[in-house]
């Protein structure tokens, strides 16, 4: 967990009042704090010192902070900006007027930041780092220095403004550089005590290695801090880096505030010199931190690769396994029903016997050897349905060129006398089309859905249309679609899943059946890679629709028309 996160799990009970006040006075101390801090070390020009950390600390707040808490912080920073001219002698026009400068710039910078990581800024990425640097650290105070420099310029400083752009720029940007990413990476990247202990230790030698550059005057020197950063970049992250770079940076500001510049070994003047030292540690910081953003990439694309693999590796087994179990349940389920047939049909012949043999059974006798049968021919019926349900997955599919007309055709023979009993008239409209599959298991398809339309027909006139249809959003775009639609009693919409799970029936005593027509034809299709569903009004209807690879050529039933009625008083089915 962050140390913001901890710190707002730790507050969000207290009252909000106090929240926004403790937000101002943490953000309004510590930019007091870090502006003393600055104009203490020197300014040799006048103009300005060439290291503001204070701007840093308050676009560090505002990136890490939701824009709930932005106006308790940049109030914090106003008063603070004030306090703070004031106390050194700027007029009041001179002291608000820097300080609605120090507020738009880190107000721009951190909406600029977090606009590139879309929310609050991640120094971990790439996109978020650089992003940051493009807004934070050289758009936002150039737009402050030229706010800043239009303030002393109307106030009548009498600074060149130049010069006062240029170094207001350079000091809040190198500080936001430097401070800024320290503060938002302690504050919102995970630390694990291994990494603070490292990045204490690191940091001390980081500081103590600037100031033996310092006192000693060896510019040789400079390389253990160059190197301490490029080997926590590697080992530890950009957090690690930040911190390393931020003790180096302000090591070196006191190193020039106490004398210790080399001005004299690069022969400039003493406040160029801290500039130029400045400058070479931003830039080897941001180096640095790029190096280091891009190890964290690799180690997280590397870490995200094993999980991946691990994952595919895990589904792979559960899938094998999950297929191991299908099939011992469908080897389980098609024993046990071929296995179970034989005892209930030697049961119903055995009472069917009785009932024949013993004529002087009283009428209670008789009525329940008649149930024995009856209800030993629903068993064998029920494990027919079983065993068939479970044969629908056993073996390969062979697909071969089907055309669905020609099933139709023998489908709609076989069930004339059923059609003709129950009243329905049987339409078909338009040719149904070529198709890759099982022929014997799509034609039990077609029989199953026209059964069910033919059972749960509606009133006078009864009817069934069977068709082509549009080929429903999600389906494969070689696929093609068939519909056998009814006038029935319809399906309520939370029941349209359930019709096609086994044994389940919405109308138990409208029709006689066993619930298993619609699951087996669901197996069929998905096994042909296709899908089946349901559209349905109740009191109006339903349309069953089902989608099959196309064979991609032309129905050989040209001769067809468009639209056909079959007369189901006739004994082929066929209107011709």
């Amino acid at each position: 967990m962050s140390l913001q996160a901890a710190l707002a799990r730790t507050l969000h009970r207290a009252p909000l009042a106090l929240r926004h006040g403790l937000v101002l006075l943490v953000a309004g101390t510590g930019y007091a704090v870090a502006a003393l801090t600055a104009l203490s070390w020197f300014d040799p020009n006048g103009v300005g010192p060439s290291f503001f950390p204070a701007a840093g600390w308050s676009v560090a707040l505002l990136c890490v902070l939701e824009r709930r808490w932005w106006p308790a912080v940049l109030a914090g920073v106003a008063a603070a900006e004030v306090a703070v001219d004031l106390a050194a002698g700027l007029s009041v026009a001179a002291a608000v007027g820097f300080a609605v400068a120090n507020t738009v710039e880190p107000a721009l910078g951190a909406t600029l930041a977090r606009a590139r990581a879309g929310g609050r800024p991640d120094l971990s990425r790439q996109r978020d780092l650089t992003g940051f640097v493009a807004g934070a650290v050289v758009a936002a105070p150039l737009a402050g220095a030229l706010i800043g420099a239009l303030v002393d310029t109307v106030v009548g400083a009498g600074r060149p403004w130049h010069e006062f752009v240029a170094r207001w720029w350079l000091g809040d940007g190198l500080a936001v550089l430097v401070v800024a990413t320290a503060v938002v990476a302690v504050l919102t990247l995970p630390w694990d005590r291994r990494t603070v202990l490292a990045t204490a230790a690191a940091a001390g030698v980081g500081a103590g290695a600037t100031a033996a550059l310092f006192w000693t005057q060896t510019l040789v020197v400079v390389y253990v801090p160059a190197l301490l950063l490029v080997w926590v970049a590697l080992r530890y992250g950009v957090g690690a880096v930040s911190v390393v770079g931020l003790a180096a940076a302000l090591t070196a500001a006191q190193g020039e505030a106490e004398g210790l510049g080399f001005g004299a070994t690069l022969g400039v003047a003493p406040g160029v010199s801290h500039v130029y030292l400045q400058m070479l540690l931003a830039v080897l910081l941001l180096t640095v931190m790029l190096l280091a953003v891009r190890v964290d990439e690799q180690v997280r694309a590397k870490v995200a690769a094993e999980i991946a693999a691990r994952r595919s590796a895990d589904l792979a087994a559960w899938n094998a396994e999950l297929e191991r179990s299908n099939a011992e349940l469908d080897t389980f389920a098609y024993a046990a029903s071929h296995d179970l047939r034989e005892p209930l049909r030697a049961i119903a012949q055995t009472a069917g016997f009785v009932l024949e043999d013993a004529a002087d059974l009283d009428d209670e006798s008789t009525r329940r050897l008649r149930s024995i049968c009856l209800l030993a021919i629903r068993m064998d019926e029920l494990l027919d349905s079983l065993l068939r349900y479970s044969q629908v997955g056993r073996g390969e599919l062979d697909p071969v060129t089907v055309d669905l007309d020609g099933v139709l055709d023998e489908v709609a023979a076989l069930l004339a006398e059923r059609c003709r009993e129950a009243g329905v008239e049987l339409r078909r409209e338009g040719r149904l089309p070529v198709v890759r599959g099982d022929r014997a298991q799509l034609g039990e398809v077609l029989t199953n859905l026209l059964v069910n339309a033919i059972k749960y027909a509606g009133d006078e006139p009864r009817w069934v249309e069977v068709g082509p249809g549009p080929v429903p959003e999600g389906s494969a775009a070689t696929d093609c679609a068939v519909y056998v639609r009814d006038n029935g009693v319809g399906i309520p919409p939370e029941r349209r899943e359930d019709v096609f799970a086994p044994f389940q029936r919405l109308h138990p005593g409208r029709a006689r059946g066993l619930g298993m027509g619609l699951a087996i034809s669901r197996k069929i299709i998905e096994r042909h890679g296709g899908r089946i569903g349901v559209e349905s009004t109740p009191g109006q209807g339903s349309s069953f629709w089902f989608t099959v690879p196309s064979a991609g050529v032309p129905s050989q039933q040209a001769k067809i028309p468009r639209s056909t009625t079959w007369n189901m008083a006739r004994s082929t089915g066929l209107n011709t």
